[in-house]
């Protein structure tokens, strides 16, 4: 609750606000992009860390939606677009980290797989992934 309580949203520049009402969502707040180096004399190791992205994968379950069809259509459009994107919309966008604290940070949806919820029922849903451009920070998400 700490980041908020409401659904998933996301914003292209020049376009309006998204939102993934009935969605599921599967963060990775923290994946450090860090380098090991190893002395050959020494066998000393020194970490060298530049900082953390973010990723989140997000299952919209379009079979909630009135017109499943007209959803998957808005979302599809989206593919490999760069976005604004918040995990949960009474919250704030997931920011960036050093000199871009308070910067919004832009995600690339790299991936939008359709597919069946249950294959019995065929209940709709759409498995979107988004991946940080920059550094974020969690801190700087916090409502």
């Amino acid at each position: 609750m700490i980041f908020g309580t409401g659904s998933a949203q996301f914003q292209e520049e020049g376009s309006g606000v998204i939102a993934l009402s009935y969605s599921n969502i599967e963060p990775e707040y923290i994946i450090p992009e860090e380098n090991k180096l190893t002395s050959v004399l020494t066998g000393h190791n020194t970490y060298i860390t530049r900082g953390d992205y973010s990723d989140f994968n997000v299952t919209v379950n379009l079979w909630k939606y009135t017109d499943p069809k007209a959803k998957f259509q808005e979302l599809y459009t989206y593919l490999h677009s760069n976005v604004w994107f918040w995990s949960h919309n009474d919250g704030k966008a997931i920011s960036g980290s050093g000199a871009y604290y308070d910067t919004p940070v832009k995600f690339h949806i790299t991936d939008m797989e359709h597919s069946y919820l249950d294959n019995n029922v065929y209940r709709d849903i759409l498995k979107i992934k988004f991946e940080a451009i920059d550094f974020t920070c969690v801190t700087g998400s916090l409502k």
